[in-house]
């Protein structure tokens, strides 16, 4: 049975392969990128690794990643990943990020 939380405007689910153009899309967002370490420019080829190898660590209970998708798009505009491999054992990691509306002035990214 396929992991999966629903509510009336929003879904939480796993990333699928063909869910690889829109994050493409959103990691190349400025906004997104100001506040993630992911490489800039991000790839399409990016976006298909980053779902094989979230395969992969789900399959080891390493972490756990959902898509983020609005009911009335059904298309992701971020991802939460939850981290359960974190090296303190003691205590659970929760990260996650998510695609602004872009709507007005995006400030500079920072460096690193």
């Amino acid at each position: 049975m396929p992991l999966k939380l629903q509510g009336s405007n929003i879904t939480l689910r796993l990333p699928r392969l063909s869910d690889a153009q829109p994050i493409y899309e959103n990691a190349n967002n400025p906004d997104v990128l100001m506040y993630t370490l992911l490489p800039d420019p991000y790839r399409l080829e990016d976006a298909i690794k980053f779902i094989k190898l979230e395969r992969r660590h789900r399959s080891k209970r390493k972490a756990f990643v959902f898509c983020i998708v609005p009911n009335e798009i059904m298309q992701p505009i971020g991802i939460l990943t939850l981290d359960v491999d974190y090296p303190n054992k003691r205590g659970r990691r929760v990260t996650g990020s998510a695609e602004s509306s872009g709507e007005g002035d995006s400030p500079e990214r920072p460096s690193p």
